[in-house]
C-alpha cells in the first residue's frame, strides 16, 4: 500500500492519477509453489508497468521515486522465487479444520465465500484509490475515513479467505479488482455507494445461504459484516447529501484520465 501510494502520488503531481479499472481473472494457484511463482508474475506484470511509466517521464524526482519503487518489487519478486524452489514451496496445508459445518455444509460455505471475497477485495482496491485521492486533493476527513474503511474491508476480506482455506477451498481468481473512481471528491463518493450496496447484497446472500445450524462460525462471520458494511455506507450516504458547495468539487482541470498500468501522459 506505501508504493501504490507513492505511485499515485508521482502520477497525479504530473497529472494523472487512478481511473476506473473492469473486473479481470487473475492467476491465484493451487499449490505453495504456484501461489508464490503467481504473485512473482503479478509483480512482474506491475514492474514492466512501472518501467512505462519511467520511460514516458522526463522528471528527475518522478523517475528516481519510480526507481525506488521498481527496485523494491524486483527484491520482492526475487524473495517470492526463492520461496518457491524452497522447503516453503512444498510446504503441505496446515488446515485447522476447527468448528467444521455439519455434514454437506461444508460446500455450501465455501461457495458462499468464493462467491463474496471478489466483491470485498475489488472494495478494498477502489476505497484505497479513494483515500489517495482526497489525501492529494487536501481533504484529511476523506482521506481518513476512506483509509480506515479500506483497512476494515481488508480485514474483513481475510477473515473470510481465512475461513475458506480452514474448510479446504481455495478462492477463485475470476472477476477480481474491479474499481471504479469517479472524477473528483463528489464522484468518488458516488462511486461508493454502489459498491457499499454490492458488497451488503453480496453478505447477505452469504447468510441466506449459510444457516446458523449447518455452519454457526461462517454464519457468523457473515451475520457481522453487513452491519460493519452499512455503517460505511451510512457515512458515505450522509457525505453525498452534503455535498453542494463547488468549493468541495476539483477544479476545472479535474483528473486527467490515466491507466496508470500502460502509459503516463506528460504534457
Amino acid at each position: 500500500m506505501q508504493r501504490t501510494k507513492a505511485l499515485v502520488g508521482v502520477t497525479t503531481r504530473l497529472g494523472g492519477g487512478p481511473v476506473d479499472r473492469d473486473a479481470e481473472p487473475i492467476t491465484i494457484g493451487t499449490t505453495p509453489k504456484a501461489i508464490f511463482l503467481a504473485d512473482a508474475e503479478q509483480i512482474l506484470g506491475f514492474i514492466a508497468a512501472v518501467d512505462r511509466v519511467m520511460d514516458a517521464c522526463a522528471d528527475d524526482e518522478a523517475r528516481a521515486t519510480l526507481l525506488t519503487i521498481a527496485d523494491a518489487e524486483r527484491a520482492d519478486v526475487e524473495v517470492l522465487e526463492a520461496l518457491a524452489l524452497g522447503s516453503e514451496g512444498i510446504e503441505e496445508p496446515a488446515n485447522r479444520k476447527h468448528l467444521l459445518p455439519k455434514m454437506g455444509g461444508t460446500d455450501i460455505a465455501t461457495a458462499a465465500i468464493k462467491g463474496t471475497l471478489p466483491v470485498m477485495t475489488s472494495a478494498v482496491s477502489q476505497i484505497f484509490f479513494h483515500s489517495l485521492k482526497h489525501e492529494h486533493g487536501g481533504w484529511e476527513d476523506l482521506t481518513e475515513r476512506e483509509l480506515n474503511a479500506a483497512l476494515v474491508m481488508m480485514y474483513r476480506s481475510e477473515a473470510l479467505l481465512e475461513r475458506l482455506l480452514d474448510l479446504g477451498g481455495l478462492p477463485a481468481g475470476s472477476a477480481q479488482g474491479e474499481a471504479r473512481i469517479g472524477e473528483g471528491d463528489r464522484g468518488a463518493d458516488q462511486m461508493a455507494l454502489p459498491l457499499h450496496n454490492a458488497v451488503i447484497a453480496s453478505l447477505e446472500r452469504g447468510l441466506e445461504t449459510v444457516s446458523g445450524e449447518v455452519d454457526p462460525m461462517t454464519h457468523t462471520l457473515f451475520d457481522s459484516k453487513p452491519r460493519s458494511s452499512e455503517n460505511s455506507q451510512d457515512s458515505v450516504m450522509s457525505d453525498t447529501k452534503s455535498w453542494g458547495s463547488a468549493a468541495r468539487i476539483l477544479g476545472a482541470s479535474g483528473w486527467r484520465r490515466l491507466v496508470w498500468t500502460m502509459a503516463l501522459p506528460i504534457r
